[in-house]
């Protein structure tokens, strides 16, 4: 087995485990407050919206990607096992495996009870659509196609 293949392994293995902890500090949350800060200030630039959007998305895409790069050859620098560890980390971040099918299945309940309103409000953690007005099937129809998505990604 490759050393890629063994990390790749082993962050599931994390994701399978742990899922996405609200006590553990996680990038799509930073990333998340990081959109939610700049946004309006790259809507209030004299451009049109699609152009500020595009610089907006190109600056936070590169800020992670440079500080991912810098992160890992910090690590490699260091040793090769904490360049590694860092990778199974970062991959742990990028799936969420366990809290997708905990999501889903926390939508399904609501529905086996006859709790629509509580199935709109579940659904709508995971997608991102005004879930107030589904019906039933709309709301089934949504946690199967978010599941499905993240699923191929």
């Amino acid at each position: 087995m490759t050393n890629e293949a063994i990390i790749l392994l082993l962050a599931t293995i994390l994701d399978l485990g742990l899922g996405d902890p609200r006590w553990l500090p996680h990038p799509i949350r930073w990333m998340g407050r990081s959109i939610q800060y700049l946004e309006p200030r790259f809507r209030g630039l004299p451009l049109h919206l699609v152009i500020s959007g595009g610089f907006m998305v190109v600056l936070l895409v590169a800020s992670v990607f440079i500080a991912l790069t810098i992160l890992l050859w910090a690590g490699s620098l260091v040793h090769s096992l904490v360049e590694q560890i860092a990778s199974i980390i970062l991959i742990f971040y990028c799936i969420s495996i366990r809290s997708l099918y905990v999501s889903a299945q926390n939508v399904n309940q609501a529905l086996k009870q006859k709790s629509l309103k509580t199935a709109r409000e579940k659904v709508g953690w995971i997608v991102g659509r005004d879930t107030d007005h589904l019906d039933e099937n709309g709301v089934r129809q949504a946690t199967i196609e978010t599941v499905a998505e993240n699923f191929v990604d």
